[in-house]
């Protein structure tokens, strides 16, 4: 059913749970499914109860001797509520486990878990995370999220994920234990992880609970339709409502995996379309937990620009403040911290506002600038180096409008925030590299944000003692002709 039905081709089950039956079974014979199945070792309920009735080397064999596909050691979970001392004692006792089950291991087929723990210290998560990084284990596994996400805390799971990642091979793959939840799947991808497991599609169900992408809901407070799903579909919700209990855990359960699968698949096309960031951006209304984990998601910039590409096939979108913090505007300040204008140095610079959209230099306004320049001092046009000011990418050097994503973006006609203030300080940076200006030049709208930035920029342009002339403007020929007229003047 899980194999044809719902498309399921890997599947979790308790290794431990399992061994208590003394089934003499195979893994595959037992649940009647032909695809891949992963079997875990009972450190949930080691956890939750304090104790399990089987040892680290007892487990190993078992799992070996059941055939499964991909099997866990038997860690000792950190949990989200452990102090340092205890934290501390779970990753020491889970690298001892992890290190001893390299000599016992016996079947070569198995592809071995290497379980992380540390909980929210990241110091022992990183310590954990490089140390079994040097063990052979095929896969790394994050444990300990299930009492961050059960209490929402999606900030600290964000640095126990990211602050594993740091810390061991990128080729390697990355499961998160106990991520069952469609509302953070399209974020705990977004972080790198490529499996993840959970009971919760039937937990759910058996509290009359309804997950979909956005939330959760109760369905005795459901008043209509909710869901076309092929399960849904059957029932109306009065009769959902008054199906037999048993009946409609199943009919919920069902309905449950379906949406989490459906997540899925939304996952690997906005992975494949590049958009994968506008997905979880997305999501940011559906809780204001993941408003908190994408504020600290900023502070891990640098490791999500390493791992994106260079270019997409698709424009980037900017919808709103988070939008901001995506990779490639992260990658085209960074390097602008280092930027030096090409030969020959120019002692004259001119600062432009930017359109909304890319590429700037073919922009209605600057190409009535540029025309109206050459015709009024056409000897004077190539002496000075032009630079874009834009809300969103900050410094656009002319010579670099081309590149991705500085033409290749779409934004809205609407202001998101005032921003000026991180690009008078990348401008501060850019004037103390590059100290060859003697003459500043600045043409800019006469929106709010515009008029700001002058104000802004001339307290700025102060502290450098240089000629400067800055200005607002509606672009019309007569207004730029009047301009103009003055920087050739001052030239």
């Amino acid at each position: 059913m899980m194999f044809q039905d719902f498309d399921c081709q890997i599947i979790v089950t308790n290794a431990y749970l399992l061994s208590k039956t003394e089934s003499e079974e195979k893994i595959h014979d037992i649940l009647d499914f032909p695809g891949t199945i992963m079997t875990d070792s009972g450190a949930y309920q080691l956890l939750i109860y304090g104790d399990v009735k089987i040892t680290p080397d007892q487990i190993i064999r078992f799992q070996e001797r059941i055939e499964t596909d991909i099997a866990v050691i038997l860690d000792v979970p950190t949990g989200g509520k452990a102090t340092y001392r205890d934290a501390e004692f779970t990753v020491e006792e889970t690298l001892r486990r992890a290190n001893a089950s390299i000599s016992q291991r016996r079947k070569s087929k198995i592809l071995w878990v290497g379980p992380i723990q540390g909980g929210t210290y990241p110091d022992l998560v990183a310590r954990s995370a490089r140390t079994i990084s040097e063990l052979d284990f095929s896969i790394y596994a994050i444990g300990s999220p299930t009492q961050l996400m059960e209490q929402y805390q999606f900030d600290k799971l964000v640095d126990l994920v990211l602050t594993a990642k740091m810390n061991i091979p990128v080729h390697k793959p990355v499961h998160l234990f106990g991520a069952g939840h469609p509302l953070i799947f399209p974020l705990i991808v977004a972080m790198g992880c490529d499996m993840f497991d959970s009971a919760a599609y039937a937990l759910f169900a058996k509290h009359d609970r309804i997950l979909t992408s956005e939330g959760t809901f109760r369905l005795a407070e459901l008043k209509d339709e909710f869901c076309t799903c092929p399960t849904c579909s059957q029932y109306t919700i009065s009769e959902m409502k008054q199906l037999e209990k048993k009946k409609r855990i199943q009919v919920l359960a069902e309905h449950n995996l379906r949406i989490c699968q459906n997540e899925i698949k939304r996952i690997k096309h906005a992975i494949r379309e590049g958009r994968l960031w506008r997905l979880v951006e997305s999501r940011l209304s559906s809780h204001p937990a993941l408003v908190d984990a994408m504020q600290r998601l900023q502070s891990y910039q640098p490791l999500f620009e390493e791992a994106s590409p260079i270019t997409k096939k698709r424009a980037i979108y900017i919808t709103s403040p988070w939008s901001l913090y995506q990779p490639e505007i992260y990658r085209h300040k960074k390097r602008m911290e280092d930027y030096s204008p090409p030969e020959p140095k120019r002692n004259v610079l001119l600062l432009f506002s930017a359109s909304r959209n890319g590429p700037y230099h073919s922009a209605k306004e600057y190409t009535r600038f540029k025309n109206e320049y050459k015709k009024i001092s056409p000897e004077s046009f190539q002496s000075f180096d032009t630079i874009f000011v834009s809300p969103i990418f900050g410094l656009v050097p002319l010579e670099l409008t081309n590149y991705y994503p500085l033409a290749q973006n779409v934004v809205p006609q609407t202001d998101l925030a005032n921003l000026d203030y991180s690009i008078i300080a990348q401008l501060k940076s850019y004037l103390t590299e590059n100290l060859q200006y003697i003459q500043i030049f600045g043409l800019f709208g006469q929106s709010a944000f515009w008029q700001s930035f002058k104000r802004r920029c001339k307290q700025m342009l102060k502290q450098f003692q240089k000629k400067f002339m800055l200005s607002t403007t509606d672009f019309s020929s007569k207004s730029l002709k009047t301009l103009i007229s003055k920087i050739a003047l001052e030239l």
